[in-house]
């Protein structure tokens, strides 16, 4: 793969091509899934191509090749070169890139230690047949156990005619399960995943798989006998995997600069605006020290650069390409991403997450006193002012310090500003997580690996809407 993208950049050096850069990817996907304890599908595929991006005078043009001879590699480059020379003619606002200082290098993932490919078919069957063992034991109402194991590991490439190279290993891995339970016309559902980027140490002994199997398990069972939540508004406390679901989809989306550069943003021209309390901060970085995703470079080649995007309440950064950082007079962030090297990179998040505060999380229900305690994430919605309605997956009416009432599903339904201001407590748990399944979606790439999360969080006024 590398030969390959050194000759897309020597035949562009040939055609004097003023700006390129090449992505190459090979990576591996392999999943295997049940249902109450029986295999119904398996994944084994090779994900392998290359993508080439030409700028001249100003006109972008890209491209992406899976026929990798050197034959397809130069008509790729010809091709894109032609088009942009085309496009420059008529072209309103020119491409420009802001100068950044990148480094070349091969980065590897600390956590991984057992490759995926030294590890038999036999030992990841038996991930899903431990959570699927696990749960039935306990979920004796259950109806559907369904439980998967995944892993996505390769290497992906990147070369500019600057003369960066650079070799990202890339790693990412899970175990998942959804049990559904019935019970006197009561249907009661929990999931959950585990994993990250490791390698198969994560599941050698089989605990993770047992733990998730366990723990949903006993949700699922405690939903069965709770009650429908109320709605109103409440003070609410608010899981670590909800506050970072709020940080992502309702705060995080609004500061990618292609939507803030075309005023399509409500944080448009703000910056050094107050927006919420004291105790709100959002955070997007590349490595974070707790879990998470883990990305030491963008596909522009730059460093994730830790990014403080709201500062004790004040908006205080973008995440950017170099494109849309020259068009602010911005440094860089970092945050340029694709799904795959299908598609050319646009401003993406890494791993945003709430900043902790110094509150001792074991003094969570005392701080909060009255009110309601919104624990895990069923996603929900989200449109591009704000607005949201995030569900989560089951809740606890807390009165004097104490669990007193056991919801299922409740709906949060409000704007992401005024919940900013209305964030009164951060707890000292920062958690930061990423997952095999699913991913952050943005127009037609889906699903690009993400990292989020924070600590738990109080707000005030937050409104509920019931089940």
């Amino acid at each position: 793969m590398e030969d390959l993208l050194e000759y897309a950049i020597r035949v562009a050096e040939k055609l004097r091509i003023p700006y390129i850069d090449a992505r190459g990817e090979n990576i591996n996907i392999f999943e295997i899934q049940s249902k109450n304890g029986i295999i119904k599908r398996t994944v084994n595929r090779r994900q392998i191509g290359l993508g080439v991006r030409v700028i001249y005078k100003g006109a972008e043009a890209y491209a992406y090749t899976s026929n990798l001879t050197k034959a397809e590699i130069e008509r790729v480059v010809e091709n894109s070169f032609k088009t942009a020379k085309v496009a420059s003619e008529h072209i309103k606002m020119p491409t420009q890139l802001a100068e950044v200082k990148m480094i070349s290098g091969e980065f590897i993932p600390p956590t991984l230690k057992i490759r995926f490919d030294k590890v038999p078919m036999d030992k990841k069957k038996e991930q899903i047949d431990i959570i699927y063992q696990t749960a039935k034991e306990i979920a004796k109402k259950a109806v559907l156990i369904d439980a998967t194991y995944g892993e996505k590991y390769g290497k992906r490439y990147f070369m500019n005619i600057e003369d960066i190279k650079q070799v990202y290993h890339f790693t990412l891995t899970g175990i998942a399960t959804i049990i559904v339970e019935k019970e006197n016309g009561i249907i009661a559902s929990h999931r959950d995943s585990k994993g990250g980027v490791y390698g198969f140490e994560f599941f050698k002994d089989g605990t993770q798989a047992e733990n998730l199997g366990r723990e949903v398990a006993e949700v699922a069972n405690m939903k069965l006998k709770a009650k429908a939540a109320p709605a109103g508004k409440f003070r609410a406390l608010i899981h670590n995997d909800l506050v970072g679901v709020l940080a992502h989809e309702s705060f995080g989306h609004l500061t990618e600069a292609d939507f803030v550069v075309a005023n399509l943003s409500p944080l448009s021209g703000r910056l050094g605006e107050k927006l919420g309390s004291d105790a709100a901060t959002i955070i997007d970085e590349g490595v974070p020290e707790r879990g998470g995703f883990w990305l030491p470079v963008d596909d522009e080649g730059v460093s994730t650069k830790k990014t403080i995007l709201l500062k004790n309440g004040t908006l205080n950064g973008y995440l950017l390409t170099r494109q849309t950082a020259r068009i602010l007079d911005m440094e860089p962030t970092g945050n340029a991403r694709a799904v795959d090297t299908r598609y050319p990179p646009i401003p993406r998040m890494r791993n945003t997450y709430f900043a902790p505060g110094d509150v001792n999380i074991e003094e969570k229900f005392e701080v909060l006193k009255n009110g309601i305690y919104a624990v895990d994430s069923l996603g929900g919605q989200v449109n591009e002012d704000g607005t949201f309605m995030f569900k989560a997956s089951y809740a606890y009416l807390i009165e004097n310090g104490e669990i007193k009432e056991k919801y299922r599903e409740v709906s949060l339904i409000g704007h992401i500003l005024d919940f900013l201001k209305n964030v009164e407590v951060a707890f000292n748990d920062l958690k930061i997580k990423t997952s095999y399944f699913g991913g952050c979606g943005k127009g037609s790439q889906y699903p690009l690996p993400v990292g989020l999360g924070g600590p738990h969080l109080i707000a005030n006024n937050v409104k509920f809407g019931g089940e």
